[in-house]
């Protein structure tokens, strides 16, 4: 937030410069590691006790990383040599940590810190700064300090969203989100709902199920979670390449590929992604309800076999398929099972 400049004008400020930056996840520590390294001044201003963001907060069995580690470990940090392609979020915690202390940005963070204000003012030399404003969540402690460039490294998943739904108050004390999670919700003698669709949700209701829970799924959308091997070929590879997301609608700007594909060869469009769909029902059998061609696997999972829950014919083929999460191998087969139901909500 350097007023009202653009981002080129941090590489013109003297390394005198003060930054502060908001938040001690992925983001904000690489921002840090980037502009300590040029020299600049930078802090680091964390709520929660310990770095890494949503892997710190987000603890429930089964958390794991979504995508394959090499699409997403920092370039010039890999992650350990022994580390399984597919990493437990304790494992993803344990490599930022590695990452802040080889930088040396743990002593920039300061913890429990919660960022209460941003506002324009006179900095501490008499020129125009922004004056953060932080409160100390244990201690209570409110403190303004004043810097040249905020960084705002917050993310998009730093507040849990329970919907306001009826009646809920009455079970509020067995009501929790993922990132209140630290152990499986229940055995074989309790019944789990599970709210969504994503990540989060399949994460949950396969640890649940595999712990002997009866596990119902709710969802408003039905999408093919991405098998981390399809026809043997690795997710990655198969939905996840640059050759892939080409075929996707495009949200930033477009390569010369990407606009010759989309501008000429609009009926190819979805042709990767009808491939992969084949490919799933093939491998967990094909069948059938009310003649609609479906894995028996997910017609199983139905309460009722005249819901058949699959994705819906969309235009889009970013809402059929989600490519940001892979489930184990194990989670189609539990459907096939009957080890969990889905049911779509209106």
């Amino acid at each position: 937030m350097p007023g009202q400049s653009g981002a080129s004008s941090i590489s013109a400020l003297p390394p005198s410069a003060k930054i502060c930056i908001i938040g001690a996840g992925s983001a904000g520590l690489i921002t840090c590691k980037t502009l300590s390294v040029e020299g600049y001044d930078c802090t680091v201003y964390e709520k929660a006790p310990q770095l890494g963001g949503v892997w710190h907060h987000n603890r429930y069995p089964g958390v794991a990383l979504q995508a394959p580690i090499e699409l997403y470990e920092i370039a010039d940090f890999p992650f350990a040599p022994a580390t399984p392609k597919y990493p437990s979020g304790a494992e993803v915690r344990r490599y930022f940590e590695r990452y802040a202390a080889n930088f040396r940005i743990i002593q920039r963070i300061e913890f429990n810190r919660e960022t209460t204000g941003i506002t324009k003012g006179t900095g501490e030399h008499g020129g125009e700064a922004w004056l953060v404003e932080t409160r100390h969540s244990r201690t209570g402690d409110v403190k303004v300090e004043s810097f040249d460039f905020v960084v705002i490294c917050t993310g998009m998943y730093n507040r849990p969203r329970i919907p306001d739904i009826p009646g809920l108050e009455r079970i509020k004390s067995r009501v929790k989100h993922t990132s209140q999670c630290t152990q499986s919700l229940s055995t074989g003698t309790l019944k789990t709902v599970v709210v969504g669709y994503g990540k989060s949700a399949i994460d949950i209701a396969f640890s649940s199920a595999k712990k002997g829970a009866e596990v119902d799924l709710v969802a408003r959308h039905i999408h093919w979670p991405i098998p981390r091997h399809l026809a043997g070929v690795d997710a990655k590879w198969a939905t996840m390449s640059r050759f892939a997301v080409s075929f996707l609608p495009p949200y930033q700007r477009q390569v010369t590929r990407e606009m010759f594909l989309h501008r000429f060869c609009c009926c190819l469009l979805g042709l990767p992604y009808r491939v992969a769909e084949c490919c799933i029902k093939l491998k967990y059998n094909a069948g059938s309800v009310e003649n609609v061609c479906i894995p028996k696997c997910v017609a199983l999972a139905c309460e009722e076999e005249q819901e058949a829950l699959v994705p819906e014919e969309t235009d889009s083929m970013s809402e059929l398929w989600v490519g940001g999460f892979t489930p184990e191998k194990e989670f189609y087969m539990m459907m096939r099972d009957g080890r969990f139901k889905l049911h779509v909500a209106p």
